[in-house]
């Protein structure tokens, strides 16, 4: 094929002058490397099959490293006992350093200073109050469905 009857070299002299279509046209079209993927088999290497057979096996385990792992079982759970408390952990003196940092995180919620009651009402606080966290707040069950403890 020859350079002046080209189609890209036709547009190019179109957009460009003369001189910089064809610096363009022979920088970017003429000497640019075409790379293809050989589409047969590598002749030196004797088991073909075999190679790609390792290769999908790496693959296959490079992806299964990535992946997180599976969650546990209901089955699984109850024999390593994941969430089963010590009895050490069950009395209440273990959590009252935690109910006095949460009096201090509710406090700031509401802007109570020094421990002074402000006057809280459900149109002054009741918004942080229903996105505020509950954990080590000291809390009383009033009413519930279920009939157990």
């Amino acid at each position: 094929m020859e350079a002046n009857s080209h189609v890209a070299l036709d547009l190019l002299r179109k957009a460009h002058p003369p001189e910089t279509a064809s610096a363009i046209f022979t920088e970017k079209i003429l000497h640019k490397p075409l790379r293809l993927r050989p589409t047969s088999p590598d002749p030196n290497h004797k088991d073909a099959r075999g190679h790609r057979r390792l290769q999908r096996l790496r693959k296959k385990e490079k992806a299964k490293r990535r992946q997180k792992p599976q969650p546990l079982s209901a089955k699984e759970k109850r024999i390593t006992g994941i969430y089963e408390i010590s009895n050490e952990s069950k009395k209440y003196e273990v959590y009252v350093p935690l109910y006095r940092m949460w009096l201090g995180y509710i406090w700031e919620i509401l802007g109570i200073v020094n421990g002074k009651p402000t006057w809280v009402t459900a149109q002054t606080a009741g918004a942080r109050l229903a996105s505020a966290d509950f954990h080590g707040a000291k809390v009383m069950v009033v009413r519930s469905k279920s009939v157990s403890t």
